[in-house]
């Protein structure tokens, strides 16, 4: 069977087959040194990138001092040359303009010929290269790749202008990537931000931040004067999920394995408005407001909104550090394992709510809209990180 040569997809202008090359002719290993008190920052390798080593100054003793690490310049690659798996991860250092690691850390750049971000990219995404790791993987837990080893790896490679022109597109998408990342990191910053704003903390009675029109001190109130617990049962219903980091959702939409049992005569019923919640994890904030009409699990608690009460609001206040602070230390149990916050024991829990209903309204209204932001930013970095998934596939051979 003939090998193929050419990527499914390639930019106009080139058709010569791609060639094989050993890694020894496309990049060449730095052999430069340095010591701690040289003052240069300590780096550390992995798969979300090169970072700094921040815990390094503190443990500048006069014997680390005289210990030997690998200085990776600006634009050159290093990586972790063990993986517990068969997964190697290199990561060009673009955030110093000379860094430490490991000497177990191998460095390298490209030949002059050779480009080494397309080089990068292709030992990071290429079917062919995890092939070759996935080969040396003999006994043992752990794969080792030295540059000697990585030197034997032959990969299909073009000729330099086709590299360069690779290696910028995708530099391209990455950035573009970054952008949406870092757009999503500030709203979800803020969001955890203001749950702290807008509710009242530290025993006050107001919260730091209100919408304009209300002065009105909150009110303080038993969590079980605020719901009941709804206790029926509704064994046709769509089965949900209470997750930590979005709520409600239908089990149908998650990708998770169904282990339910086939016998749901007593899970409970959750109807739209309600808050349902993990009783084993409330501790870590796993509860949410219900969109939907379904079933949970025995395990979960469901609690059903009294008069006045908006549940969307309160189910945002659940999410606050302080709230969630206070669930855990009233959650019972010997070890976190198995800690656990059962509705007698939550609706003795105090919370202070707006005396409102319009306040409340607002409150959620305005977590809800930062919530649709959220999910759309989410929805394109999916997106856009499944386009490049796709891409990285086709571009190379």
């Amino acid at each position: 069977m003939n090998e193929t040569k050419k990527p499914a997809v390639r930019f106009k202008g080139f058709s010569v087959e791609w060639e094989r090359h050993p890694m020894d002719e496309l990049t060449t290993e730095l052999h430069e040194y340095a010591t701690l008190d040289s003052l240069y920052p300590l780096l550390t390798s992995s798969r979300e990138g090169i970072m700094f080593q921040n815990e390094y100054r503190s443990n500048r003793t006069t014997e680390n001092n005289k210990t030997l690490f690998s200085i990776v310049p600006y634009g050159k690659c290093t990586y972790r040359h063990m993986s517990d798996d068969d997964i190697f991860h290199f990561n060009i250092n673009d955030i110093v303009e000379n860094g430490l690691v490991s000497r177990e850390y191998p460095v390298f750049d490209s030949t002059d010929d050779n480009e080494l971000r397309f080089i990068v990219a292709l030992l990071n995404s290429s079917e062919q290269f995890r092939k070759f790791c996935r080969e040396r993987k003999i006994g043992g837990t752990r794969t080792r790749l030295y540059y000697k080893d990585l030197s034997n790896f032959k990969p299909l490679c073009p000729e330099f202008n086709e590299q360069r022109n690779i290696a910028e597109f995708l530099d391209g998408i990455t950035s573009i990537i970054s952008y949406h990342q870092s757009k999503l990191e500030k709203l979800q910053s803020l969001k955890a931000s203001m749950l702290e704003k807008m509710f009242p903390k530290n025993g006050s009675d107001v919260p730091d931040i209100r919408f304009k029109g209300f002065t009105k001190a909150w009110i303080k109130r038993k969590i079980g004067e605020c719901f009941a617990e709804r206790n029926e049962s509704f064994p046709d219903g769509e089965l949900l999920s209470v997750t930590i980091n979005n709520g409600v959702r239908k089990f149908s939409e998650l990708d998770r394995r169904d282990t339910s049992n086939s016998d749901k005569s007593k899970y409970k019923k959750v109807c739209v408005g309600d808050i349902a919640y993990n009783s084993m994890r409330m501790w870590q904030g796993a509860s949410g407001y219900s969109p939907y009409e379904g079933i949970v699990s025995p395990a979960y608690t469901v609690l059903s909104p009294n008069p006045g009460i908006n549940s969307k609001c309160i189910a945002y206040y659940f999410k606050s550090d302080e709230i969630v602070q206070t669930f855990q230390k009233n959650s019972q149990g010997i070890t976190s394992d198995n800690w656990n916050l059962k509705f007698p024991a939550l609706s003795k829990i105090e919370i202070r709510i707006s005396p409102n209903m319009e306040e409340q309204k607002k409150i959620a209204a305005y977590f809800s809209q930062l919530d649709a932001l959220i999910y759309q930013l989410e929805q394109e970095l999916a997106k856009l990180q499944s386009i490049k998934k796709a891409l990285l596939e086709k571009m190379f051979v």
